[in-house]
């Protein structure tokens, strides 16, 4: 059933629900998501054109690697993208949004990204 119920929509069984804990402010080059613990998290993005990507927090490179994870928010192109790791203990998630080797605002290409947990 998906009948709403004090406000809610009932979840259908066996589904997830994406629950937001914070929201990046999407109008800087960079930003950053702090929590005390990011054990069972995830990154939810979404892009200016509605397309939706659900990330593992567990899955991004920590700090003391080299790599970081990129995200190519338009499919035709792979110089606009934004650049993510995990710094500080496990509690910090940063952000860099780049345009061919140049700082954008992540607010040009996305309508929102935020931290939370599937439940």
């Amino acid at each position: 059933m998906n009948a709403i119920v004090a406000g809610k929509q009932e979840k259908q069984a066996g589904s997830l629900v994406f629950k937001t804990e914070q929201t990046l402010g999407l109008w800087q080059t960079s930003n950053s998501f702090y929590s005390n613990s990011m054990n069972h998290k995830y990154l939810k993005f979404v892009t200016l054109n509605d397309e939706l990507s659900i990330i593992c927090v567990y899955s991004l490179p920590k700090q003391s690697t080299v790599t970081n994870l990129y995200l190519y928010p338009v499919a035709s192109s792979n110089y606009i993208y934004l650049s993510m790791y995990v710094a500080n203990s496990v509690r910090t998630i940063l952000f860099y949004m780049w345009d061919n080797s140049n700082v954008k605002n992540i607010g040009d290409y996305f309508k929102s990204i935020e931290l939370g947990t599937l439940e």
